[in-house]
């Protein structure tokens, strides 16, 4: 019916017609049809008139004005916004409701009105024309539309999303519960991102994006990339898990409907406002030539640990005496690009995962080995410093390394040498409170000291060494050989004298605290 409207209209159109003369042309090509189509027909005038005489002005075919207003599917494309076709993908209108109709009409006619490189300006422009085609009562509604996804909207105009693709996005036409089979994770950049875009929302999208094309399969549905969005969350450091929680929550169904339809992580964030436009995906480190070229080897060899402890190294190398935050970040930034090209992605896979926790630890001047242990990307020394095994002993009596006594003695240590000469106990509350933050497994840590809390407490302001606190404390690492009962039990006893003595060191206060020592005892001397 529409096509045959618009040719009766062309056929007899004169030159310089008026509206009028177009109106008149339209009410009689109406009545050329019968019945109930003469009266879709004049339904179908008196709604999109507006529509209708601007694109007949424009002199286009029948079929693309049809299509324009969605009542035609388009078996050939409409004008894209850059030389080339659209998207493949049929514009037919979706009948599941009326905002679907109308997002998707309002995109035909914008792709109908854009010429080869068009602007943002003048595609926002189109957007409000649009809308004032539609009748009194649907107007607003297409305003408010335009208003809240104008951003988004023009972007995927831009992108050259079909209109059944884009308004899907903005959520006002169902999606398709299956990806497309043809669907294989979008190739990933060179490097990851490391606070090195226009800020941390940009980083955070960009890398829970990544992290749902790494682990996609084909023809995922709808609710296992959502799972996987959730799991993304859960794998970033502490300080930026809420943001992506919120993040995931306020835009899960677009972010769905964007990683459907392929587009790159740099694609979709700029289209969801997380990162400008106008900065191209780039590798995180981007410039080195402010460092020194001797402040790190070229790693070849060594794993994490050594890639750790360089980057670390490098650091403490160019860092100030009194360095700030943002310089130390600036450093960790671009110390990867002094790595061999096949240590690079690892080493920022690295300074990407741990920047939030290694940060601090820098600037409180942890070595390279403190802080590399801590984050468990080198071995603790006791599981690496082994002496052999002499000849005459079965491999089965050696030490073998273990993770909660590493982790144990990780955490003591931390707190221990943050307190330095300030041990009151409300300094090692503080420090058990705090410590977490600096762990990259802070759940495990939350329970670990919620877990020993008021012994932590109490040994740590007798001073003990970390070691016998996790092992002979504890027990939370593997005996080996027993230890000298007496050599630990005198240990403690005189942590215990000289914290209780301070400077009243009188024969009758030695006495108190000797008499308060068997009283305070933990549990493995009592008795």
């Amino acid at each position: 019916m529409c096509v045959n409207v618009v040719q009766f209209v062309y056929s007899e159109l004169k030159d310089n017609a008026t509206e009028e003369e177009i109106k008149l042309l339209l009410d009689k090509a109406c009545s050329l049809f019968s019945g109930e189509t003469r009266q879709k027909c004049v339904n179908m005038v008196n709604t999109y008139f507006d529509m209708l005489v601007s694109l007949l002005t424009q002199q286009l075919s029948p079929d693309q004005i049809c299509q324009a207003m969605g009542f035609c599917a388009s078996s050939k494309q409409v004008l894209s916004v850059h030389p080339g076709p659209l998207p493949e993908g049929h514009t037919k209108k979706d009948k599941s409701g009326s905002e679907c109709d109308m997002c998707i009409t309002v995109v035909q006619y914008v792709y109908s009105q854009l010429k080869n490189e068009s602007t943002e300006e003048e595609i926002k422009e189109f957007l409000d024309q649009a809308c004032s085609f539609f009748p009194e009562e649907s107007r607003q509604k297409c305003v408010n539309m335009v208003n809240t996804y104008l951003d988004i909207i023009v972007s995927l105009l831009i992108q050259q999303t079909t209109p059944t693709q884009l308004c899907q996005i903005v959520g006002f036409c169902p999606n398709s519960k299956k990806m497309p089979s043809s669907v294989h994770p979008v190739p990933q950049p060179k490097a990851h991102i490391v606070k090195s875009r226009s800020g941390a929302e940009c980083d955070i999208c960009i890398n829970v994006v990544q992290f749902v094309y790494s682990e996609l399969k084909d023809n995922a549905t709808e609710e296992e990339i959502k799972q996987l969005l959730d799991k993304a969350c859960s794998l970033l450091p502490w300080s930026s898990k809420q943001k992506c929680i919120d993040m995931v929550n306020n835009y899960l169904d677009m972010l769905v409907a964007l990683i459907i339809q392929q587009l790159s992580p740099d694609e979709i964030c700029q289209t969801l406002g997380f990162c400008p436009s106008s900065i191209a995906a780039s590798p995180v480190v981007t410039s080195a030539s402010h460092f020194s070229k001797q402040g790190i080897p070229k790693v070849t060899f060594g794993g994490e640990c050594e890639i750790c402890k360089n980057v670390v190294q490098f650091v403490y190398n160019e860092m100030k005496d009194k360095s700030s935050e943002e310089e130390v970040k600036k450093l960790l930034d671009g110390v990867c690009n002094l790595f061999a090209e096949a240590e690079r992605q690892e080493c920022v896979s690295l300074v990407n995962t741990y920047l939030d926790v290694l940060v601090p630890m820098l600037l409180k001047k942890y070595t390279p080995t403190q802080i590399c242990q801590s984050l468990h990307l080198c071995p603790n020394a006791r599981a690496t410093s082994l002496p052999s095994a002499p000849k005459n002993v079965s491999p089965k009596k050696m030490a073998d390394p273990d993770p909660e006594c590493d982790f144990c003695q990780s955490i003591v240590k931390l707190v221990h040498d943050e307190l330095k000469d300030e041990k009151t106990e409300a300094a090692v509350k503080k420090g058990l409170d705090h410590v977490c933050d600096l762990c990259p497994t802070r759940q495990k840590c939350i329970t670990f000291v919620n877990t020993y809390y008021e012994r932590l407490v109490s040994l740590l302001l007798q001073e003990m060494d970390p070691n016998l606190i996790c092992k002979d404390f504890l027990h939370l690492c593997s005996e080996g050989p027993r230890g000298n009962f007496e050599c630990t039990f005198c240990n403690y006893a005189l942590h215990f004298i000289q914290n209780q003595l301070v400077d009243n060191v009188t024969e009758a206060r030695v006495q108190e605290v000797l008499d308060k020592l068997c009283d305070e005892l933990p549990e493995q001397f009592a008795g």
